[in-house]
């Protein structure tokens, strides 16, 4: 079988990681024609910008190649891809996305945390005005939509707020929390039902993303990142930040709706995304099916290919 995977970039570890777990003949797709991903996937294509892509041709495209399984890897990918959803489903194209409704809510930080906080599932605050903060208290800044840390601003006062402002495209405002940071992956079900649940200490950190990272028990953050994932309607492979103050109280950060970049340590943990979903899109339910979590960690570092 082979699975699309989109947006490869240097997304090395997760095109070995589907290899290794599932057996997966992997296509990469990318706008850029000079990845270093295309050296380690099965097949390459040089895919059209999305607001260039047709649904007709792309549906054209998985065709002529045969393929029928789609990873989207980036919050655009995952807007076009659940758009069409239905459609693709229709002719046999499975895509491992939320719905629209979904993808939405949890690619606007401002629209997240309200969602979430209505709901009591402790969302870190977040604002849009100055108007609504503390003279006194330390700040983060940052843009409403997108994910990593670009234009990411820590520990700010109300007047460095100010001063960076022009910086931003759509700004949010949230209070400055010190604590431990954690990453938790799961997978839910197409019936709407945690399979596994995977909590990852984020031991460093750079740009944003895990370089250090080993796994954890944590039940208390493992029940409230399962009741958030339900109550947003998600579904499949979905990663959620979160941290713990130096109270112990729990804040969720964010959500990315799809896997992560250093999700690979849950898959070879246990949480086995990929067969799960294979099996789920075939028609098989696999809620009894067992699962076994084992404790790893994993370091990110650079290699060199020979070729």
């Amino acid at each position: 079988m082979k699975i699309l995977v989109t947006s490869i970039g240097n997304k090395i570890p997760l095109i070995e990681c589907i290899k290794k777990t599932s057996g997966l003949f992997v296509i990469g797709a990318d706008i850029n024609a000079n990845v270093m991903s295309k050296y380690f996937v099965d097949e390459f294509w040089q895919m059209p910008r999305l607001n260039e892509l047709h649904i007709s041709d792309f549906i054209k495209k998985m065709q002529q190649i045969e393929c029928f399984y789609v990873l989207p890897t980036r919050e655009e990918d995952l807007k076009y891809f659940s758009k069409y959803q239905e459609e693709l489903k229709n002719v046999g194209i499975n895509v491992l996305v939320s719905s629209l409704d979904a993808i939405n809510i949890v690619t606007d930080k401002y629209l997240f945390s309200t969602y979430l906080n209505k709901l009591q599932l402790n969302a870190i605050p977040t604002t849009l005005c100055l108007k609504d903060i503390n003279s006194n208290d330390l700040y983060v800044i940052k843009e409403r939509y997108g994910a990593g840390s670009k234009n990411l601003y820590l520990n700010l006062t109300k007047d460095e707020l100010q001063s960076v402002l022009p910086n931003l495209y759509s700004p949010i405002i949230q209070p400055m929390i010190d604590g431990t940071e954690y990453s938790i992956d799961l997978y839910i079900t197409k019936t709407k039902k945690v399979k596994a649940v995977i909590v990852r200490k984020r031991t460093l950190v750079i740009d944003g993303e895990s370089q250090i990272t080993e796994i954890i028990d944590h039940p208390k953050l493992e029940k409230l990142i399962c009741r958030a994932a339900i109550a947003l309607n998600l579904e499949g492979h979905v990663m959620f930040q979160a941290i713990e103050d130096k109270n112990g109280e729990l804040w969720i950060i964010e959500c990315n709706a799809r896997i992560g970049g250093a999700s690979t340590l849950s898959i070879y943990a246990g949480l086995d995304t990929f067969n799960w979903w294979i099996a789920e899109c075939n028609g098989e339910t696999i809620d009894d099916w067992s699962v076994q979590l084992k404790k790893l960690k994993q370091i990110r570092y650079k290699k060199d290919l020979i070729i």
